[in-house]
């Protein structure tokens, strides 16, 4: 409680004493907060009561112009009369004493009097007394503000001259507690990295053990929350504060209830620490402890950022000095790389390196062997004597450190290799080595491919830094270059050697010439063979002029222009004629030319291979010369039916050029309904090896014929398909010929049946009419006869009589016993048959008339066969056409005799066959009562006298 408040109190009781009062209080009416006893009745003073007047109700329970409301409120909590004097200052209210009685009172005028005047005195002493308390707080502001002035000063020149950061902000934190009788202890808390803060100055010792590592999280509490938030974090009691349950042993062991902690931050907003004020009692900050918060984070947030902005420059600083030395050893092997071509001496040079980079005791260089998984030593720095045996082969196949980085393909550290799960036997080797720390960095191409490991060791737990690591990444670089350009140079050496062997014994000519003047460089001894002369007779003066001469001159432009691509960086051959100066004699060659580019890339030589094709020529001409003779049409292909080469029997035969068919070009001339199988076919024939399909094939008219295409696999000395030679045979007549056989056998093997059918019914029939056995013999036997007779009509196909369309009919149908009271026939006779179409016509009135005997007319008594016949000259060019009528009545069509006849192969021969074989028109119905069939079909206009063909 204030001293303002304190008076207030005093005065108001000496009042209500002196009046006899009941209750009596008095209030600010800025405040709206009583400053005594009975403060819950302040609340009136905005119920429509004028603030500036004072209020005199004798008897509240008759007094009307108190609201209904506010009167009911008053009587309930006890009070019956009431005056309340008010304070004005400047015309406005200020406060007001309150004075309660529980009966009703007549307020007397001095009583009233007394009233105000007491109010105006109490209200007097306040203000007086906080003028007095106001003034002494400056003071003691002023002189706490000089002390921190005069702290900051020491603690700046502290920091400026090196002090550490516990001396500067010790001088702070000395300067906050002087002069106080609080109770105040101070401490400042800075964060690091890791999100954790430690004790600076301020606590003890014990204390700061307890705390440090504290840390910063929006889920902590006091400094570490302030730290995260960046807002001051104030408990005024922490044994009521819930966040403080775990740490409250803390505080009592070290005796503080209240805490208060402000964020430092630096002028760019860089949370850097705390500052925590700790009292032994409870308490709340007033606006001088806020102040000098404010004082104390400011001035330590310049003296932290300056320790560590100097601390920071110190380090790179060092760093620096780091860099520059590895950056000089690093430049220093670049001049030696380059200056020195004595291998060894630059291995040596890069594990002396790596050592110093690495600041380690001892660096191996080690390459892979290209045949095995064995690194092999080739230098080293810093080895024992007695363990330098046990670096000179090591094995990758064992999980030790460099086996594991060769199969990461990266990088493998060791801190301490007592540690590490190495193999027994490479732990001991490290230890009799004195060595605990080790790494080992693979040596890769820039393609990935390693060739090496560069290590280094330490004789005592270690791991390299980022920043040494970057700088011997750089000589691992350097040295995988070296090691590279090393084997690449043996290689070199060795391939030089193995090309001037087999340049010595290939019968090829291989050559180089010099890109800019032409002149060649280097000739394989395959050259005087092919060309008769000597190799040091060519290469004398021009010898690109010189090799001109020899060549034909029509082909010497194709010669130059090969040439001249070449130079420009492209990859040819071309096929010349040469005249050997010797003999005269005339040699066919092909040379393939590449260029042959400098570091640069710029096209320095012509590398060319020439092999002779004059043996190879005579031969191709006489495989075409016999494949052009052939009757087939013949045409090579590779893979996936791309023609490269078709004969004049195909471009004959479809009207196509060789141009036109090459690639999938020959798919124009196939058919249509074919193309899709023919290529199909070829992508199977990849599978398969071996291509085949009948297709149609169009030639020059419009006609297309069926061919036979096979194609065989032309493989090299590998078993590998390099092209296809094939070859398209005319089979178009010969499935002609197939397809009319075919129906042909089907008719024999269907007319065969109907005549055992016929057979087994003229048996039944004859047996069933018969009256002994000498009966049926006799009858049976005569439809046999009958029968053979149609069968000879048929085999006198080709003789030179002519049957006559009523003999065919007639015969048939008496061979099958028909009643001729049950058959009517109506029709010219003598109407000739062309012999090409006296079997097919027999066949189907065959079918008819059996098919009369088993199912319809002449099957059942009631029924009746019509069979017409007449004349006309509607065929083309007004030829002569037969129209037959086969009409059968009084029939009763059994559901299965329908079936029958509906899918019939009778059937199918009257309505397919007589169309197709003999140029005919058919109709077959199954009526109500019987089959109905016209043929219509054309016949010989000539008696057979005159003419032999129909």
């Amino acid at each position: 409680m204030s001293d303002a408040q304190e008076m207030a109190v005093l005065a108001t009781d000496l009042v209500g004493k002196y009046l006899k009062t009941d209750r009596i209080f008095f209030t600010e009416t800025r405040d709206a907060q009583p400053a005594a006893r009975g403060a819950e009745q302040a609340e009136w003073a905005g119920h429509g009561r004028d603030p500036h007047r004072t209020t005199i109700a004798g008897d509240i329970a008759a007094d009307l112009r108190i609201p209904a409301s506010v009167r009911q409120d008053l009587l309930d909590t006890g009070i019956q009369a009431l005056l309340v004097a008010p304070v004005l200052q400047d015309g406005n209210p200020v406060a007001q004493l309150w004075l309660e009685q529980h009966q009703i009172r007549s307020w007397q005028e001095d009583e009233i009097k007394l009233a105000r005047l007491a109010a105006k005195m109490v209200w007097k002493a306040i203000e007086r007394n906080r003028l007095e308390t106001g003034l002494r707080a400056s003071e003691q502001l002023l002189n706490r503000n000089q002390i921190l002035l005069s702290a900051q000063k020491e603690a700046f020149r502290a920091a400026m001259d090196g002090a550490p950061l516990a001396d500067s902000l010790g001088i702070l934190v000395a300067a906050a507690v002087q002069g106080t009788d609080t109770g105040l202890r101070c401490a400042f808390y800075l964060a690091n990295a890791d999100g954790a803060l430690s004790h600076v100055v301020g606590m003890p010792e014990s204390y700061a053990a307890r705390v440090s590592g504290f840390v910063v999280s929006p889920e902590s509490l006091a400094c570490g929350l302030a730290v995260a938030s960046g807002e001051p974090v104030v408990t005024v009691d922490i044994l009521e504060e819930p966040r403080w349950e775990s740490w409250k042993w803390l505080a009592v062991n070290y005796n503080y209830r209240a805490c208060w902690s402000f964020p430092v931050e630096t002028a760019s907003g860089k949370l850097v620490g705390a500052l925590t004020m700790y009292f032994p009692n409870p308490r709340s900050p007033a606006a001088t402890d806020v102040a000098l918060a404010a004082g104390l984070t400011q001035t330590a947030a310049i003296i932290i950022s300056r320790t560590q902005s100097e601390a920071a420059l110190r380090s790179t600083e060092g760093r620096l000095a780091k860099d520059l030395a590895s950056m000089s050893e690093l430049h220093s092997v670049v001049r030696d790389l380059v200056g020195s071509s004595e291998p060894q001496a630059l291995y040596d040079r890069i594990v002396r390196a790596a050592a110093l980079l690495m600041r380690a005791d001892a660096a191996s260089l080690q390459v892979l062997g290209p045949q095995d998984k064995l690194l092999r030593l080739i230098a080293h720095r810093g080895i024992p004597p007695s363990a330098v045996g046990q670096w000179e082969q090591v094995s990758l196949k064992d999980a030790g450190v460099a086996g594991r980085a060769h199969a990461a393909a990266d990088r493998v550290c060791v801190e301490n290799i007592d540690t590490f799960a190495a193999p027994p036997g490479e732990t001991l080797v490290y230890r009799l080595a004195n060595f605990r720390g080790v790494q080992s960095t693979p040596l890769c191409t820039h393609q990935g491919v390693i060739l090496g490991m560069l290590s280094t060791f330490w004789q005592n737990p270690r791991l390299a830094s980022d920043r040494e690591l970057r700088f011997f990444d750089l000589l691992v670089r350097m040295a995988a270059d070296l090691v590279e350009r090393m084997r690449a140079d043996e290689l070199l050496r060795l391939s030089e050697e193995r090309l001037r062997q087999f340049g010595e014994a290939s019968r090829d000519v291989l050559w180089i010439r010099d890109a800019r003047t032409m002149q060649w460089q280097y000739l394989t001894p395959a050259f005087e063979d092919v060309y008769g002369m000597t190799r040091d007779e060519v290469l004398k003066g021009d010898n690109f002029r010189s090799w001109l001469r020899t060549v034909f001159r029509d082909d010497r432009r194709r010669a130059i222009g090969a040439m001249r691509r070449v130079r420009q960086g492209e990859h040819t051959h071309f096929d010349y004629r040469i005249r050997r100066p010797a003999d005269g004699t005339v040699r066919w060659l092909r040379s393939t030319i590449f260029p042959i580019r400098d570091a640069s890339g710029a096209v320095a030589l012509i590398g060319g291979i020439g092999q002779d094709l004059s043996e190879l020529r005579r031969t191709g001409l006489r495989l075409q010369t016999l494949m052009e003779g052939i009757p087939q049409l013949v045409w090579r292909a590779v893979d996936g039916g791309q023609w490269t080469w078709s004969s004049p029997q195909w471009t004959k035969f479809t009207g196509l050029s060789g141009k036109e068919s090459h690639g999938h070009g020959w798919v124009a001339a196939i058919h249509p309904d074919d193309r899709e199988a023919a290529l199909l076919s070829w992508r199977e024939a990849i599978q398969t090896g071996n291509f085949a399909i009948e297709a149609r094939i169009k030639g020059t008219g419009t006609q297309y014929r069926w061919f036979q295409n096979r194609a065989t696999p032309v493989r090299d000395e590998l078993g590998e398909i390099v092209e296809w030679l094939g070859t398209s045979t005319d089979i178009h007549d010969l499935r002609e010929l197939q397809e009319r056989q075919r129906v042909l056998v089907g008719e024999l093997q269907h007319r065969t049946r109907n005549l055992l059918g016929v057979v087994r019914s003229l048996a039944d029939k004859s047996m069933r009419s018969s009256t002994d056995l000498t009966d049926f013999r006799g009858r049976f036997n005569d439809r046999i006869d009958a029968l053979a007779r149609a069968q000879g009509l048929l085999s006198r196909l080709h003789d030179d009589t002519r049957v006559t369309f009523d003999a065919l009919l007639k015969s048939e149908l008496g061979a099958l016993g028909g009643r001729s009271e049950q058959i009517t026939l109506r029709g010219p006779a003598d109407v000739f048959l062309r012999s090409s179409t006296v079997q097919t016509l027999a066949l189907a009135i065959h079918e008819l008339a059996t098919n009369a005997v088993k199912h319809g007319a002449l099957a059942q008594a009631p029924g009746h066969l019509h069979v017409t016949w007449r004349m006309d000259h509607a065929g083309p060019e007004g030829s002569p056409r037969l129209d037959i009528d086969w009409r059968e009545s009084g029939v009763t069509m059994k559901a299965r005799d329908v079936s029958d006849l509906a899918v019939g192969s009778g059937r199918e021969l009257i309505e397919r066959a007589l169309p197709y074989q003999v140029g005919g028109e058919t109709s077959f119905r199954l009526e109500a009562d019987g089959v109905h069939c016209r043929i219509r079909i054309p016949v010989s206009s000539r008696h057979p006298e005159t003419s032999g063909n129909g």
